[in-house]
């Protein structure tokens, strides 16, 4: 795999193609770049300490500071986290998708730098349609079908990361 390939989605209806060669990118190691709810983030698979540990050396990122989770719906967090308590079920229906990050144990597959050590991960369903696809995409082949996301890139449009 080259360093880098640009792949154009549109965003009101995603390419199958596209979507599928990002999670592809995901689960072989790499880092992918997508959008989600205010700028870009940077995507990588949670479960593999090799490109956790990439996310964290390209972003610069303090080792204790905890990376969040997306996934394409709440089926997905349930399935990979464990089901979801009432009270944090209900705002799940009401806020998701959208800005919501729930805080909850962090389950036995994930890389050791996710949590940053607290043994806990935020995770979220985003508004954007092309990022909870590429969370789907990634669901049929890896057994965690979440993707971490460092979403501090200071970037609103793709050219510029």
């Amino acid at each position: 795999m080259s360093p880098m390939r640009r792949v154009f989605v549109d965003p009101e209806s995603p390419q199958r193609d596209a979507i599928q060669e990002a999670a592809k990118w995901i689960l072989a190691g790499g880092i992918v770049a997508l959008p989600t709810d205010t700028l870009y983030g940077l995507a990588a698979d949670p479960c593999s300490a090799g490109a956790v540990a990439r996310l964290f050396a390209v972003k610069g990122r303090a080792a204790e500071r905890a990376l969040p989770l997306i996934a394409a719906d709440a089926t997905q967090v349930a399935t990979h986290l464990g089901r979801l308590p009432p009270r944090a079920r209900a705002l799940a229906e009401r806020f998701w998708p959208g800005p919501l990050t729930l805080l909850l144990t962090a389950p036995r597959g994930l890389a050791r730098g996710v949590t940053g050590g607290t043994g806990k991960v935020g995770v979220r369903v985003p508004r954007d349609h092309v990022a909870r696809e590429i969370c789907r995409s990634c669901a049929g082949v890896s057994s965690l079908s979440k993707i971490t996301t460092s979403t501090s890139v200071s970037a609103a449009e793709a050219a510029s990361i």
